[in-house]
């Protein structure tokens, strides 16, 4: 049977390229670990001592929860913990912690609102198809009739009312306690936002819920389906763990995670860098060209001239004008087509179509559609007087 979960959904939907290396290819990568997931794995930790104890009839003091905590961290930090915001230090991440856990217990205390049902807990809930999806809750309790399925979260950021709603983690819980605990009348979704000091909570009914099933069922189908796994290149990238095998990112790397960058002496990276230099020369160039073209018109409408020479070239200077089109054309073959002109412009080139309507001989419908502007030719040519052939070059 396979086993899905909501981690393995949202890899598949944020880079199909990544869910085949980590789920189908199973590349290994080193086990990397961030000072926010292991804040994360701490504070949840904690709180799970608390809830169990209680489940034993004991109730911790906020001074016993804070000393496990910090026993915890002092137990399992190691040097590998990377820690990417500057100026920051594991002090910092600890007193978060600390804070976290002490905010939570006094606005809980005594701990008697509800009755606990599991902590932690792992199961699987039956999906059809030999499959099954991966249920862990952080803890479900009750009260009477209502069941609560909680999640801790210390992100940095507060979960709003409209995520909530749609968010399909808890929601796929939901009918687990529903299959699993037929008197349940209602079931709350309840994220507990540890730095805000502050819940989010979402219900949903029983056909939001037998909609998201069938959602998934059918994403599920898509997953099994899949030939293609192309990649996603996006913000997400930067902390990707298959970034070093990747064809989006493998070229940072020499062979491995730990591979130094390779821009020093690679080949690609030098012609990367010849490419991008000429591309930047060619608008500086692009732009110096129309600059000199503005000037050169200025000049010889100045002096009432159409030719200005150079020491080898001359400027062949002709004002005149041009009929623009629309960019989307599907207003003008409406009109042609409308006067029953299709023989007349739409099988032949768009230059005869312009060519009429600035001598006024296409229809005024059509001459309608078009803007009349402004057109300036410049040709460039060898100078007959400076050793060219006699012929322009």
């Amino acid at each position: 049977m396979t086993t899905y979960s909501h981690s393995r959904l949202s890899a598949f939907e944020q880079c199909r390229h990544r869910y085949k290396l980590r789920y189908i290819d199973k590349v290994a990568v080193p086990e990397a670990r961030s000072v926010e997931l292991f804040l994360g794995d701490m504070v949840h930790r904690t709180l799970e001592r608390l809830y169990r104890d209680l489940g034993h009839m004991r109730t911790d003091t906020l001074e016993e929860l804070i000393d496990f905590y910090r026993k915890e961290w002092a137990s399992n930090y190691t040097d590998e913990i990377t820690i990417v915001k500057e100026h920051y230090t594991q002090d910092n991440y600890l007193a978060m912690g600390e804070r976290y856990i002490s905010d939570y217990y006094e606005r809980f205390k005594p701990f008697d609102g509800e009755r606990v049902l599991g902590v932690e807990t792992q199961d699987r809930l039956d999906i059809g198809g030999g499959r099954s999806y991966h249920i862990r809750m952080d803890r479900l309790a009750r009260r009477g009739n209502e069941y609560y399925v909680c999640d801790y979260k210390t992100n940095s950021n507060m979960m709003t009312q409209k995520e909530a709603d749609a968010d399909r983690q808890l929601a796929m819980y939901a009918l687990w306690v529903r299959e699993n605990f037929p008197d349940a009348e209602r079931i709350v979704l309840v994220w507990h936002m540890l730095k805000f000091d502050a819940d989010v909570r979402s219900v949903r009914t029983d056909a939001q819920l037998d909609s998201l099933l069938e959602r998934t069922v059918e994403e599920i189908d898509e997953i099994e389906a899949c030939t293609e796994w192309p990649t996603s290149p996006g913000a997400l990238c930067k902390y990707c763990e298959y970034r070093w095998v990747c064809p989006e990112t493998a070229h940072l790397f020499v062979s491995s995670p730990e591979g130094g960058a390779t821009r020093a002496d690679d080949d690609g990276a030098r012609l990367v860098d010849e490419l991008s230099d000429l591309k930047e020369a060619e608008g500086r160039i692009a732009a110096r060209s129309e600059a000199l073209r503005a000037s050169l018109l200025e000049f010889a409408r100045a002096r009432g001239i159409t030719a200005v020479y150079g020491s080898n070239y001359k400027l062949s200077v002709k004002e005149t004008r041009k009929a623009v089109l629309p960019e989307d054309k599907a207003e003008v073959i409406k009109a042609i087509n409308e006067k029953g002109l299709q023989g007349e412009y739409l099988m032949v080139n768009s230059v005869r179509l312009k060519g009429d309507i600035l001598k006024g001989k296409a229809d005024p419908e059509i001459i309608r559609l078009a803007e009349i502007v402004p057109d300036v030719s410049m040709r460039l040519s060898k100078r007959r007087d400076a050793g060219g052939t006699g012929e322009d070059d």
